[in-house]
């Protein structure tokens, strides 16, 4: 359990020492003094805040430079030459943009030179500054800019190009400046504690429990509002107003309204915050890149009356909001979705505090609501899930009913990624659902049957569990029912990730486990002790045997688990005549192998994902503004089959190289459906030190397919429960063997 915790200290507390360093490292790579420089073999996650060759022979010169001791070089061939460096610039205000730099040449053969600086989300650029200039022959250091008015925007990205026919150009001492002010040096939008925020440990609320359907529908009502304005009004989304406490007074002000007052109420708080900036028509929202657009049904409520509506449809249409918003936000190295300035209320009893339970429960769901990627794919109504949640948390007075209604909650987002943790740790870990012993197998679901499918030494396999035994009982209770009573408490994307998250259910309180299961046919009742086993303890995949061998004489075999992207050169070089590689994902990789493995691959590069991530000026509304290439051009690449092995253990990064092997000519993926679970996760604070984490942003196939609740697109299904014998048989790998052979 420490290990888990640690883990997830270590994740939110690395970021923002990342972001801290951004603007540190710009001035040297904006001067090439000490720069982070790569080649096209990595890919666009990487970018930020690095010079990205997309083509051509760029280099860094110590021997010839405008000031310090390095430039960047250019050497010109037939063809285009082209590098980027993306900023996030995401909470930095401004009005005007300029962007200037040194260029010396020697020798050109009309040479096109453009020096750009776009700010855009990616995919969608606006007005920017740019120098273009034709040159002949060579020329001194000479200093060329341009400025523009400034939009704060989520990136800016220095974009150079070069079209000649030979010849050295150099790039020295690249300036970017905001109101005439170095962009590193730019104070960035922080948003202090209000007195209000600091040391609150008490919400004030006092109400029963117990709702009557007026009072149900009048919070419900309460919620989406509160809601609705946190995300979309200027003012608050620039943190003026502490709008948490907002929520505290207004809870026992429409709690009994009758629906003129609550239209009333809602009416005069907007009023009361104040005028706001009317829209210019140039930025409306486009729809070209829009791939999920916001929920505005509940808008058609009977509850709110035509003057209410009409105000929330100007506060949607008609006034100017930024990329900028107090209450979420994006990581500025990492890029992932980032709630960090919403208060934890560490302090905060909820048990005994009925306005913390309400304001976690409101908080979750407009977070989703508005920020969530997948809103579209979920089973469950997220209005009902409101509906039938909100009298359910009012009433869970003591920390394990409040902590089983959030897991049966998180249910709803049939997102694998999804759990809900306290003081760092999942709640599983904590609550009574996870007696201390634990089955010793690693145990896959597969067409609702429980499946043996491997031990992580040989004692165990020398048991009285056998691999592919069909486990349907467990201490007398039918599997069937334990995952059906189970599974309420976890969120899944896939079916056959449900037995991954319930697989620590598969529990006892005492130190043996009764067993009953179907082993070729015949039913079997079986004693496993488990004393030596305690609730931390899962079987690792024993699939592999080891990262790297040989299968056959002519085919090779790479376990993920196993490999970090240094093995994978010298592996090349003992594979690469061979007749086929199996590459086994059913597992989460070691180390970020995908761009490395990918190079020798393929035999040029290939888009193979994009990203969706949310408008922060428009919340709920999620465009396409990332993609995603793999490999690079190489005639040297791999010429044999790639078989890639998938399950249901295969999630998240796992499920990103399958889709990018999937752009392989020569690739087949066989095995099961997989997690179905991809994008970065996110961390939502809720009060009493609990968090609420999920996938932050979309990843869809090159065609707009997505990914989520579907794993990846299979080649031919191979179910195991069908294959497995009374043997430690892999009998998808022996199916990789023959489709090779």
């Amino acid at each position: 359990m420490n290990k888990i915790k640690c883990l997830l200290v270590l994740i939110v507390l690395s970021f923002p020492v990342c972001a801290q360093n951004v603007l540190n490292r710009l001035d040297e790579n904006l001067t090439f003094e000490n720069i982070l420089f790569y080649d096209a073999d990595i890919s666009l996650d990487q970018w930020e805040n690095h010079w990205n060759v997309k083509c051509g022979d760029f280099k860094i010169d110590t021997n010839v430079f405008f000031e310090g001791e390095k430039s960047l070089l250019y050497t010109v061939n037939s063809g285009n030459g082209r590098i980027q460096y993306y900023i996030p610039t995401n909470n930095i205000k401004g009005d005007s943009l300029y962007f200037g730099g040194w260029i010396k040449c020697d020798a050109v053969k009309d040479c096109d030179i453009t020096m750009s600086l776009y700010y855009s989300d990616f995919l969608a650029s606006n007005h920017h500054p740019s120098v273009h200039l034709k040159a002949t022959g060579s020329s001194g250091w000479r200093f060329y800019s341009d400025k523009v008015k400034y939009r704060p925007g989520k990136y800016l990205i220095i974009d150079l190009q070069i079209q000649g026919e030979g010849g050295q150009i150099w790039f020295d001492n690249l300036s970017i400046k905001i109101d005439n002010n170095p962009v590193s040096n730019k104070v960035r939008v922080t948003y202090p504690k209000l007195p209000s925020e600091i040391n609150c440990i008490q919400s004030g609320v006092k109400m029963n429990s117990s709702l009557s359907k007026k009072q149900l529908l009048n919070l419900e009502s309460l919620c989406k509002i509160w809601g609705f304005l946190k995300y979309y009004h200027p003012k608050i989304a620039q943190g003026e107003i502490d709008w948490d406490q907002e929520l505290f007074k207004y809870i026992p002000l429409c709690i009994d309204a009758d629906r003129k007052e609550l239209n009333n109420i809602f009416i005069q708080w907007i009023n009361r915050i104040g005028d706001v900036s009317t829209l210019s028509p140039a930025n409306n929202q486009g729809d070209s890149l829009v791939q999920l657009k916001p929920d505005w049904k509940w808008l058609k409520n009977s509850q709110f009356a035509n003057e209410l509506q009409q105000k929330i449809t100007g506060l949607i249409y008609d006034i100017e909001r930024v990329h900028r918003n107090k209450y979420v936000s994006f990581n500025e190295y990492a890029g992932n979705l980032s709630f960090s300035n919403e208060n934890a209320f560490p302090e905060a009893n909820l048990a005994e505090d009925i306005g913390f339970r309400v304001l976690a429960l409101f908080r979750l769901w407009n977070a989703i609501q508005y920020c969530y990627p997948y809103r579209d794919l979920m089973d469950s109504d997220w209005h009902t899930v409101l509906h039938d949640f909100l009298p359910r948390i009012m009433k869970a007075d003591t920390e394990m009913d409040i902590q089983f209604v959030l897991m049966e909650l998180t249910n709803c987002l049939n997102d694998s990624h999804a759990a809900v943790s306290f003081n760092g740790y999942p709640l599983i870990y904590t609550s009574s659902l996870y007696p201390a012993n634990i089955i010793p197998a690693n145990v896959i679901l597969q067409k609702r049957q429980a499946v043996v499918r491997s031990f992580n030494n040989e004692t165990w396999e020398k048991s009285k569990l056998k691999v592919g035994d069909i486990i349907k009982k467990v201490n007398g209770v039918n599997i069937d029912r334990i995952i059906k009573e189970k599974s309420n408490y976890f969120s899944f994307s896939t079916p056959g990730y449900a037995l991954n998250r319930i697989y620590p259910l598969l529990t006892s309180a005492t130190d043996t486990i009764q067993l009953t299961v179907l082993r070729n046919g015949q039913k079997l009742e079986l004693n496993i002790d488990v004393n030596s086993f305690d609730k931390n303890y899962r079987p690792s995949l024993k699939t592999a045997g080891k990262g790297f061998k040989f299968v056959s004489d002519s085919i090779a075999y790479i376990y993920l688990a196993e490999l970090s992207k240094e093995d994978i050169p010298a592996i090349y070089s003992k594979i690469k005549y061979t007749k086929g590689l199996i590459i086994d994902l059913r597992c989460y990789p070691k180390d970020t192998v995908r761009n490395v493995l990918g190079n020798y691959l393929f035999p040029r590069p290939r888009l193979f994902a994009k990203e969706t991530r949310l408008e922060i000026k428009n919340p709920g509304t999620f465009t396409f503004q990332k993609e995603y290439v793999i490999g690079k051009d190489n005639p040297d690449y791999y010429k044999g089959k790639v078989i890639v092995l998938v399950d249901n253990n295969t999630i998240s990064q796992s499920e990103f190289i399958a889709m990018a092997l999937k752009q392989l000519p020569n690739s087949t993926i066989i095995g099961s459906q997989t997690a179905g679970a991809n994008g970065s996760i996110t961390f939502l604070p809720l009060p009493g030190n609990i968090s609420m984490i999920f996938t932050g942003n979309g990843i869809f196939y090159p065609n707009g397919e997505v990914m989520q609740r579907r794993g990846v697109l299979l080649d031919k299904t191979i179910l195991m429960c069908k294959r497995m014998g009374d043997s430690n048989i892999d009998y998808l790998l022996l199916e990789a063997i023959s489709l090779v052979k």
